[in-house]
């Protein structure tokens, strides 16, 4: 780190130059940071991004668990070096912890949309779940679901969404 001497109010061209060096070099390094709740003490997120964009926080952002902008957060920086380094590190910090923090468990609260079969009236909780009864690839079925052109049917099956408010209804969870 350099500091400045507080009569000095420059910086000399050595100086210059090393800190463009260093500040271009630290925006190319990738970060782990942990982000924690500021009031209560909770630990929200581990996440890893460019060292340039830690404070944005773009990644632990998306996350439906994200407690927003008017709440006071921390950031603690773990680790520094390369992209698949700081991914590697990412992945064995969130293992050795007894419970995920909960805006890294977006992945896991993925919900897919139940399908049914408009021929026989099956429901399938997913497309590939209908693409194994059907005997086709997944691929097809979510062709087919999107309406694109050559997908009018399935193995000479029509299928839809069931809606949000008969999900329950259709099939047992």
């Amino acid at each position: 780190m350099l500091i400045m001497p507080a009569n000095q109010a420059r910086l000399t061209p050595v100086q210059a130059a090393f800190c463009n060096v260093t500040i271009t070099g630290l925006q190319q390094s990738w970060a782990l940071y942990e982000i924690w709740d500021a009031a209560s003490g909770k630990l929200l997120y581990i996440g890893c991004n460019r060292l340039s964009d830690i404070t944005a926080a773009p990644d632990a952002r998306t996350s439906p668990d994200w407690p927003g902008n008017s709440h006071p957060i921390s950031i603690a920086i773990k680790y520094i070096g390369t992209r698949v380094d700081v991914l590697n590190a990412r992945g064995d910090a969130i293992r050795q912890l007894p419970a995920t923090p909960p805006c890294n468990v977006r992945s896991r609260r993925f919900t897919s949309r139940v399908v049914i079969c408009n021929e026989t009236g099956e429901t399938f909780r997913t497309q590939a779940e209908a693409a194994r009864a059907t005997g086709c690839s997944q691929s097809n079925i979510a062709q087919h679901l999107r309406g694109k052109p050559g997908f009018r049917s399935v193995k000479g099956r029509t299928f839809r969404y069931a809606h949000k408010e008969s999900i329950n209804d259709t099939i047992p969870l």
